[in-house]
């Protein structure tokens, strides 16, 4: 939505909301997450990434890239404009920009 009051023709108001769903997308994980995957939450597929010693510490750690499946995100977005013409100098314009994640879900696919 854009929204120009009356009387200031050089102030201009926008605000959207928006939602994606975006699928197949690739990252890496970071190390926590990684361990965390193993460890805590008992996925075997992260498992594989992690080699430990005798005495349990960790030997090796292979970073990976990662096929996370879909990210779901919504917010909103507001920026307000203007505009202001100088004969000497040119035009100049003012701009404030925001956005508002009001929810960002990675859903992890493991093949």
């Amino acid at each position: 939505m854009t929204y120009n009051p009356t009387g200031a023709n050089r102030l201009l108001l926008r605000g959207s909301l928006y939602q994606y769903e975006v699928d197949g997308t690739i990252t890496a994980h970071d190390a926590q997450t990684v361990l965390d995957s193993c460890h805590v939450e008992d996925i075997d597929a992260f498992c594989g990434f992690i080699e430990h010693r005798d005495n349990s510490t960790i030997s090796l750690f292979t970073d990976t890239l990662f096929n996370i499946g879909t990210i779901e995100t919504t917010g909103t977005d507001i920026g307000l404009s203007f505009d202001r013409n100088s004969p000497s100098l040119g035009q100049f314009t003012w701009t404030f920009d925001v956005t508002h994640v009001r929810s960002f879900e990675e859903i992890l696919r493991m093949l």
